[in-house]
């Protein structure tokens, strides 16, 4: 069913190409039929491959070598090596040896990884060529019979390389997407290994080798598990080999990669090796240097450009990354730095300044040359990233490995201020590793001619602005010309207004309703789907609704000034993939107050005017300098929720409720299915989670203590974890809530107080003066490996509106002195309290009102 669906949508996307795609299929049945082996190499190959609990995928293996162009029983040899496997690959491939016993060799040995697998298998090559196909991959029809023709038309070849193709099983689609593809688009063609530069080749399963090169200098496979041994290999192969030979690229002979559904692939979970950042790099990179100095006495450009091409992969990672690196020991995350220092020693800053791969732009090569190698940028480049035509500002940045970098920002020589600036942080490790200068320039009463420039060091640096480089300054009109809006050049001045697409009742609404009834002279429209559950309640108090579904939307959007949304989605802030050419005022209202780190997310949101802040340690960590967002004080406004303004004004203080409240952990759940849908997790009881929780909540001292005191106790679990509820089997007192049970605004107003662990409606109690509770029995493994965000300015124990426990015992004992007390935070939680809530007072509706207006003024 999911098939026809797939085939239905390709054929409504794109009839031509479905056709095409129809007949294709219909000819390669048809060639199978009446195929014949009527091609005759003039070598013979031998594949290596090492085997381990491959089962699955061995028989698509075996068909595309067997059924290959060339004849297989005359031309081609199969060395397996079981590496200990532990499933059925063992008799699945002696099904096939008796079918192919002069072909199909079998070894096995003790578990010991894929390189002494395959190092095992290298001795029994009898073959001119040798490579190494992973088992669980498959290769095209004609792979062996174009490769042998380029060896056979080609004089000098030491190494043959195909195109890798990925195969997504789950999805049962390809995708000719390797970042190294770009080495097939000339078509068959070659190029000397002293030339190669751009060419460089990583892996050794879709590449051909000479075997009495790799026997006659003993060349091996290091275990340098999880990754590069292959890049290792080949490395010591080609410095080895003459670098007046050639390395040839065959465009049509196809290598497909599997990209396992279960996420198994060998390139697949490494980050969570800790070899990956230290033996790898030692063993690997160091190593494969130090070989290239004795060998050659100097270090290829195509070598250090494999090695930055694998370090790239690192920095894209781990950068403002610092929970990626909580797998390894202080001592490791030393020897990692200390390692990155020692390779980029053999990397040319040129080779640095013409790297181009991973996304790697001018931010890397500050990084890397100035950073890791102690040396300077041959040039700056500051970049214009947006407009703002109300207060006739630009914002510009620009990269430095100095906190303060010597910068003179000027008009026609006379030297000015910035109107706002900022210094943001990249870190590695703990380190701060470089520096990102962030600047709103006026150009008020500036003419058209004006000349802008900013110098870096006492040199011009060049001015990047819509990808287009000027190296001595520009004119203010050349700005405006390059930003002049194209598609949004009309307004009616009109604001949307919206939470979700699906749903309501955040600060969108509540925004809207003061809206509507303090300035009803202002045309303004709530978005929502139509379909939503919220759709006819918001029309019986006579919202102005329009579907944001509809076309009527994006119409109106187009012609709408400002969007103002509690959600900052790329589908909502920028729908059209233009960033509304930085002719709206994009307002983020918030869903939640930020007290982890959402930098990343936040920052790559280029036409965000103004985010809404509720607490002072919020809006610090937004705007302060040396932090990880851009943000400035242009853009973050302290004035509190709109939704605030209603809780407090419910705020129930008599009622005697229990709310406990715990979050969700990534770790625990099932895989996701379809959208957010998840798969059951059948080991979900066995889950530290689920026995701490079901220990605390069937304990004998929640109940008695409820009871004595005369308190309801609510469980309202995470939509992730209502699937679970009947597994826990709590006691029939607790009453339990449900996200459909209503809103969840007024059962904070209905609570007392709250037990949680991380959970961010924390704040909403607080808000409310009312105690919160956490119980973290895995603190360290959530900010680690459990949850999906990383650890931000906020500290439970330090600005947390109630006690931190971490044991059962102690939570009972933390229950009991909260109940004593009737619920009510006592020292130092109410001071806190009111310290992070300075916005109490019912007008925090109209603060956004007015922090808006002045986006105009």
């Amino acid at each position: 069913m999911n098939n026809i669906k797939r085939k239905l949508r390709k054929l409504k996307r794109d009839p031509k190409l479905f056709f095409k795609d129809m007949i294709d299929k219909k000819k390669s049945k048809l060639n199978n039929l009446i195929y014949r082996r009527n091609y005759t190499p003039r070598n013979k190959f031998t594949i290596i491959s090492a085997v381990y609990n491959v089962e699955k995928y061995l028989d698509d293996y075996f068909k595309s070598i067997v059924k290959q162009s060339v004849n297989f029983v005359e031309f081609i040899q199969i060395v397996l090596v079981d590496d200990g496997s532990t499933d059925n690959s063992k008799s699945i491939i002696e099904k096939w040896q008796k079918r192919y016993p002069k072909n199909i060799h079998y070894y096995y040995k003790e578990n010991g990884g894929q390189a002494s697998a395959r190092n095992h298998g290298i001795p029994y090559a009898k073959t001119k060529w040798i490579t190494f196909i992973d088992p669980d991959d498959f290769i095209s029809r004609k792979y062996f019979q174009k490769v042998d023709k380029f060896i056979s038309d080609n004089e000098n070849v030491s190494l043959v390389s195909c195109p890798f193709i990925f195969y997504f099983e789950d999805k049962k689609i390809y995708k000719n997407s390797h970042p190294l593809k770009f080495r097939f688009d000339e078509g068959e063609h070659k190029c000397k290994i002293k030339e190669l530069d751009r060419h460089f080749q990583m892996s050794v399963n879709n590449a051909f080798f000479r075997t009495n090169l790799i026997k006659r200098f003993n060349i091996t496979f290091s275990d340098i598990k999880p990754n590069f041994e292959d890049a290792k290999f080949v490395g010591d192969y080609l410095t080895h080999a003459s670098q007046e030979n050639t390395i040839g690229f065959i465009q049509d002979a196809n290598y497909f990669y599997r990209k396992r559904s279960d996420g198994t692939s060998t390139l697949d979970g490494a980050w969570q090796k800790n070899t990956l950042y230290t033996k790898v790099l030692h063993e690997g990179c160091l190593k494969l240097f130090e070989n290239c100095q004795s060998n050659l006495g100097f270090v290829p450009v195509y070598i250090q450009r494999t090695v930055l091409y694998h370090l790239s992969w690192y920095f894209k990672y781990l950068v403002n990354n610092e929970s990626a690196l909580n797998i390894l020991s202080k001592e490791e995350k030393t020897e990692f730095i200390s390692l990155l220092y020692k390779i980029f020693k053999f990397i040319d800053v040129k080779t640095i300044m013409d790297f181009e791969l991973v996304g790697t732009w001018f931010f890397q090569r500050v990084l890397y040359i100035c950073h890791f190698k102690k040396m300077k940028i041959p040039f700056h480049i500051v970049y214009i990233d947006s407009i703002d035509r109300e207060k006739e500002q630009f914002n510009l940045y620009s990269f430095s490995n100095e906190d303060t970098p010597n910068e003179e920002i000027s008009w026609n020589g006379s030297l000015i201020k910035p109107q706002y600036e900022k210094s943001r942080i990249y870190t590695l490790a703990g380190e701060t590793i470089l520096y990102e200068h962030r600047f709103w320039i006026s150009y008020k009463d500036r003419k058209p001619k004006d000349m802008f420039r900013l110098k870096i060091d006492g040199k011009d640096a060049r001015i990047s602005l819509t990808g287009k480089q000027h190296l001595n300054g520009l004119p203010l009109r050349v700005i405006f010309r390059d930003l002049e809006p194209q598609i949004y050049t009309q307004t009616d001045h009109s604001w949307i207004i919206m939470d979700r697409d699906t749903q309501a009742d955040d600060n969108g609404e509540h925004f809207y309703r003061y809206m509507q009834k303090n300035h009803p002279e202002k045309r303004i429209y709530f978005a929502l789907n139509k379909d939503s559950h919220d759709w006819k309640r918001l029309e019986k108090d006579n919202f102005n609704l329009i579907n944001f579904k509809s076309e009527q939307y994006r119409s109106q959007l187009k012609l709408s000034s400002h969007l103002i949304s509690s959600h900052l989605d790329e589908y909502i802030i920028n729908p059209f993939k233009d960033n509304f050419e930085f002719t709206k005022k994009f307002i983020f209202l918030q869903h939640g107050i930020t007290h982890n780190d959402l930098s990343s997310w936040i920052n790559s949101k280029r036409n965000l005017s103004l985010i809404i802040s509720a607490t002072p340690y919020e809006h610090e960590a937004f705007i302060a300098n040396n932090t990880k967002y851009k943000l400035t004080q242009k853009e973050v406004s302290l004035v509190g929720f709109p939704r605030h303004d209603a809780l407090v004004k419910g705020n129930n203080t008599k009622s005697k409720s229990i709310l406990i409240m715990p979050t969700w952990r990534k770790s625990i759940l099932g895989n996701t299915t379809n959208g957010n849908k998840r798969e059951l997790n059948n080991s979900f009881m066995e889950t530290e989670y689920a026995k701490h929780w079901r220990s605390f909540l069937c304990s004998n001292e929640l109940r008695s203590l409820s009871k004595k005191y005369g308190y309801q106790v609510i469980f309202a679990p995470h939509a992730n974890i209502e699937p679970y509820l009947t597994k826990l089997n709590l006691p029939d007192y607790i009453k339990l809530w449900r996200a459909k049970d209503g809103s969840i605004q007024t059962l904070f107003q209905n609570s007392t107080f709250m037990i949680t662990d991380y959970s961010s409606v924390a704040f909403e109690m607080g808000v409310l003066g009312k105690t919160v509770l956490y119980y973290q029995f895995d603190q360290e493994d959530f900010f680690t490996n459990a949850h999906v965000f990383q650890r931000g300015y906020f500290s439970y124990e330090k600005h947390g509106f109630g006690p931190v426990v971490y044991q059962e015992k102690d939570l009972v004992l933390s229950l009991k002195r909260i109940l004593k007390n009737k619920g009510k935070p006592f020292y130092p939680y109410n001071k806190r309290i009111k310290r992070t809530f300075p916005f109490i007072d019912g007008e925090c509706c109209a603060r956004t009102y007015e922090a808006i207006k002045k986006l105009e003024e």
